[in-house]
């Protein structure tokens, strides 16, 4: 879809998806008209940094996409550890079996992973 009308229809600027981009967070391609073109199934991407915006991370005060590296960097290095742990421990189960454990898993380690960040997040701030 338009990168251009999604982050005119979000409140964002060309940088907030330039930055996207630069990080791997995010891909265009270039259209047959030369507009920048996003998969709608990444458009998620903008519309959660939208409410990052809303909620006070603002341009004004120095925030912006490229602030997303270490978390993505982070993603990578944690996927690449997830694939290698289950190749090495689930590889002798059959695919159906492991897709299904997966999909029940990932959501609990997703809901740690949000739950730890906020814990240590909130220790950090407890002590200043």
């Amino acid at each position: 879809i338009d990168a251009r009308a999604v982050l005119d229809r979000l409140g964002l600027d060309q940088d907030d998806l330039d930055g996207m981009v630069e990080i791997g967070l995010l891909a265009t391609v270039t259209g047959d008209d030369g507009r920048a073109l996003i998969s709608d199934d990444d458009t998620w991407l903008l519309e959660h940094w939208a409410e990052v915006r809303r909620a006070g991370l603002t341009r004004e005060l120095g925030f912006t996409t490229r602030d997303l590296a270490p978390y993505e960097a982070a993603i990578a290095s944690m996927l690449q550890y997830e694939t290698q742990m289950v190749a090495s421990r689930a590889a002798h189960l059959p695919p159906e079996r492991v897709a299904a454990m997966l999909e029940r898993a990932m959501p609990l380690i997703h809901t740690f992973l949000a739950r730890y960040h906020t814990a240590r997040a909130r220790d950090f701030f407890a002590m200043l």
